[in-house]
């Protein structure tokens, strides 16, 4: 259990990345998680990378990706990309 100061640490540190959010976060339901889950597994198949291990959570995704020599960066935007048209349409 924290201490009561590093509760107020946390809660300074929250509200600090909190001010930084151009949108408010969101909070993905289980229909919505097997979409984002569904677009990163689309995305590794037609870019021919090595999907080891996708965990789509509430509020953030985990992701072991073997890209070859593409950035991480290119993996993240594909990932985003396609999330975002699944989860709109």
């Amino acid at each position: 259990m924290l201490s009561k100061s590093a509760n107020r640490s946390e809660r300074g540190l929250e509200k600090q990345h909190r001010a930084k959010l151009m949108l408010e976060p969101v909070i993905l339901d289980d229909k919505q998680r097997a979409l984002v889950n569904e677009a990163i597994t689309e995305v590794c198949g037609k870019r021919s990378w090595d999907l080891r291990s996708a965990n789509v959570r509430t509020n953030h995704v985990h992701t072991v990706v073997f890209t070859g020599d593409r950035k991480p960066e290119k993996a993240l935007n594909a990932f985003k990309a396609y999330a975002t048209r699944k989860l709109l349409a």
